[in-house]
């Protein structure tokens, strides 16, 4: 509404703010709250629920209370000034208190059940997740000794291969210098540059493939961490859901409850107070005129205890 009072004001209804002919509100005008956000937002709802439903159950009380303190003022023997009528409305209006009463507690025994059921569900949810989320871990950290255990005899078992043919390459190196010794009765330096840069070759290969097969177990390791935390971040949101779909059952279930319960409480506090108008009005009158019938029959009194006064003086 907002933004289509916006758009028709800057520009007849076809500014950049205006809600389309489809009634589909611009993407400026969405507001996305996180999950903190959001649930600091619903117990706001609440607590104001709470309150409002506070406020009609103090009204009644009061309004019950009046009604009472009204009838107890209204004796049988005064139906002719109020009418038994009057009378028996404010009778039948605490019996329908009383009634509603009785059907508000039925309710809220109801609604206890429904929310504790609720609460318990979440409950379970909660330790089965954890419990999942622990046996995962547990699972993961098996995995991971074992992996380590596997990989590491698996580079063992590859480097010590290697040195042992790096160790086979050399003997086979040092007897072709032995036989160059014997039979040219020297080494020549480009032989022994080229057993070195072959043993150094060697070399290099051992060190490279220890460092891949190295750093393939640190990435089977990193893969297995990134499925763990993968699989937390899922049950985590599985829950999440589940948690707020029970709290928002556990809302719609309190909230039906207490409109059931509202339409009953304001329409006997609708017809209460329509009662009271009358019945406090015609209580007031006859507190009123029976203060004043004491005020004449004390008047009364008093003169004719004057007047037997006097005649009695002439007699004397």
């Amino acid at each position: 509404r907002r933004a289509r009072a916006v758009g028709g004001a800057a520009g007849g209804g076809a500014g950049p703010g205006a809600v389309g002919a489809d009634g589909e509100v611009p993407a400026a005008w969405i507001v996305r709250v996180n999950a903190a956000s959001r649930a600091i937002a619903l117990r706001w709802v609440a607590k104001a629920q709470n309150s409002v439903h506070a406020r009609l159950r103090k009204k009644g009380d009061e309004q019950r209370a009046e009604v009472q303190a009204v009838v107890d003022r209204m004796p049988p023997e005064d139906d002719w000034f109020f009418s038994a009528a009057l009378r028996l409305q404010g009778t039948r209006l605490l019996e329908a208190a009383e009634a509603v009463h009785n059907d508000v507690r039925a309710t809220e025994a109801e609604l206890q059940a429904t929310t504790t059921a609720l609460d318990r569900e979440l409950r379970e949810h909660l330790a089965q997740h954890h419990e999942t989320l622990r046996e995962a871990r547990r699972r993961a950290e098996t995995n991971a000794a074992q992996r380590a255990g596997r990989g590491g005899h698996a580079v063992e078992i590859r480097i010590r291969a290697l040195q042992t043919e790096r160790e086979d390459l050399r003997r086979e190196l040092e007897a072709k210098e032995r036989t160059a010794m014997e039979e040219e009765g020297q080494v020549l330096p480009d032989l022994a540059a080229d057993h070195a840069r072959q043993l150094a070759e060697m070399d290099k290969i051992i060190r490279a493939t220890q460092q891949r097969l190295e750093n393939e177990c640190r990435a089977e390791e990193r893969a297995a961490e990134e499925d763990l935390e993968r699989f937390t971040q899922e049950q985590t949101q599985a829950m999440e859901a589940r948690r707020i779909d029970i709290q928002a059952k556990t809302r719609r279930a309190v909230q039906a409850s207490r409109n059931v319960m509202k339409e009953r409480e304001k329409a006997w506090q609708a017809e209460a107070a329509r009662w009271l108008a009358v019945a406090r009005h015609k209580v007031e009158l006859k507190s009123q005129e029976d203060a004043m019938h004491q005020a004449s029959s004390g008047t009364s009194t008093t003169a004719r205890q004057a007047a037997t006064h006097r005649r009695r003086r002439r007699d004397v």
